[in-house]
């Protein structure tokens, strides 16, 4: 891991990540749903990304809970070398909030 990295400025499953890509290799149930780490090829490829330094630590911290983001920082590092998708509980839980937003303004356009 970098030695100069500032942990203070890391969020908790950021450091749970660093956790299990450098000391244990344990993907937390937290790690699923904030990583979109839905395999074991999901999360090889954050790891290799992330040892071999193609993948900056705080963009990745940057990217928690965005399955785009995180699926584009891995593809512009050339990290990902299945297509990998990386999909969020925090995109679905977006998805479905717009998605109600949006419901109730049409309920409330109709309702004038």
């Amino acid at each position: 891991m970098r030695d100069n990295l500032d942990m203070d400025k890391l969020k908790g499953s950021t450091k749970w990540l660093l956790e299990a890509i450098f000391y244990n290799g344990k993907v937390y149930a937290e790690l699923v749903g904030d990583w979109g780490i839905t395999s074991n090829e999901h999360f090889e490829a954050l790891r290799d990304a992330v040892r071999v330094h193609e993948i900056d630590i705080y963009q990745l911290n940057d990217a928690l809970g965005q399955g785009e983001k995180i699926t584009a920082l891995l593809n512009r590092a050339g990290c990902n070398p299945g297509h990998l998708v990386f999909r969020t509980d925090w995109d679905e839980f977006c998805e479905r909030y717009q998605q109600k937003c949006h419901q109730r303004d049409e309920q409330q356009e109709r309702d004038r």
